[in-house]
């Protein structure tokens, strides 16, 4: 993966980030009719009771589910408030007939206060009332498992969906939201080893080992790491009211005819726009497109390739900032929500520097889309 330079001052939102991580956390519905009863039958047409999609503070909240037809299900599982809340954005999308990707699950669990990485998603639509049969199938659990389970009701079905997250060390609680020049505090004080780093609205990174103040208005990024494992990932919202939507817009699948690096390039244009509040989009050049794929086909053959700063000065592009980024994903926004979501490759995806791009798409073997990204200032 190439190295980045760091971004100028972004005008509406700040970095939430998903190091290590190109590839989507998105499962297909599991809609299995196997596997054990798991709870005695109840009443019908009893309306189901749903979390908060919301939540001000980053904390476990494992209590007793408060829908009575989940409870029974859930009986012996790390049941958690917070990461059903997460679970509800979801459920309540698919009971509507809504579809879903990577991106809208990560911003489900930022909205409602589940920092925690998550390691599985199960959704299964059943008759109104009835039993989630196949849901817990071959569920596999650790010490450190959370789940977060709910159902949502469609006209005609219950839609249950299943989150679990690996919670590998417990933080302590902390706000969503703050102040101007409040200060944050280490989520892991008392853990030896454990990193922490936050990332300001203008692309300044900063390791949280002590108290920090907030000292500019925008969204902030955290994030807390164990060697390379990645224990927590938090956006703080400073001064500002708590977005209610993810960055990218939900994206329809492309139809065969359609163009992957024309939508790309027009998603991370509007992505730009939308992030500087600015109405000045990207431009596409042809000759980034070239070094582009260039640079996509040296990947996919595992070969040398001249580094992308040489590239980019023999055609001209001189000026910094001037990054090159690979993203995975089942979509394109998911792909690109991907970068969003790093702590570091954030600030090479969104600067305000950049003027130009050049894009190089593929479908890989499995089905996922592969972007390589050129961005440069005129």
């Amino acid at each position: 993966m190439p190295l980045h330079d760091p971004s100028l001052k972004p005008k509406w939102r700040g970095a939430i980030a998903q190091r290590n991580s190109v590839r989507s956390l998105y499962f297909a519905l599991l809609m299995s009719a196997c596997g054990p009863k798991t709870a005695a039958p109840i009443s019908k047409e009893s309306m189901p009771i749903l979390p908060a999609l919301e939540g001000a503070i980053y904390t476990l909240a494992p209590t007793a589910p408060r829908d009575p037809v989940v409870a029974r299900i859930a009986t012996e599982l790390p049941f958690d408030e917070a990461l059903s809340g997460a679970a509800s954005s979801i459920a309540i999308g698919l009971s509507q007939g809504q579809d879903f990707d990577s991106a809208d699950l990560t911003w489900a669990c930022i909205r409602a206060g589940w920092p925690y990485p998550l390691s599985d998603m199960r959704s299964i639509a059943v008759e109104k009332d009835a039993q989630p049969h196949g849901l817990l199938a071959e569920l596999a659990l650790s010490p450190f498992s959370r789940i977060g389970l709910v159902r949502a009701r469609g006209r005609d079905q219950d839609i249950w969906v299943l989150l679990q997250s690996e919670v590998r060390l417990e933080a302590a609680p902390f706000p969503k939201a703050f102040a101007i020049d409040a200060k944050i505090q280490p989520p892991f004080v008392a853990e030896s080893g454990v990193a922490t780093k936050l990332l300001s609205p203008s692309g300044a990174l900063f390791d949280l080992a002590e108290d920090l103040r907030l000292d500019e208005s925008g969204e902030w990024l955290l994030e807390s790491y164990l060697g390379e494992t990645v224990l927590l990932r938090a956006a703080l919202f400073v001064e500002m009211e708590t977005p209610k939507d993810a960055l990218l817009p939900y994206q329809e699948p492309l139809s065969q005819e359609q163009d992957l690096s024309a939508e790309a390039a027009t998603l991370l244009s509007e992505m730009h726009q939308d992030f500087f509040g600015t109405d000045k989009g990207l431009s596409r050049e042809a000759a980034l497109d070239t070094s582009a794929r260039l640079a996509m086909k040296a990947w996919l053959n595992s070969e040398e390739l001249p580094a992308a700063h040489v590239r980019f000065e023999k055609l001209g592009y001189v000026h910094e900032p001037r990054n090159e980024l690979l993203c995975t994903g089942e979509t394109i926004r998911a792909c690109l929500d991907n970068l969003y979501w790093s702590i570091q490759l954030r600030q090479a995806l969104l600067s305000e520097g950049h003027e130009v791009l050049g894009v190089a798409a593929e479908k890989t073997e499995d089905g996922e889309i592969m972007l390589m990204l050129n961005l440069a200032a005129n």
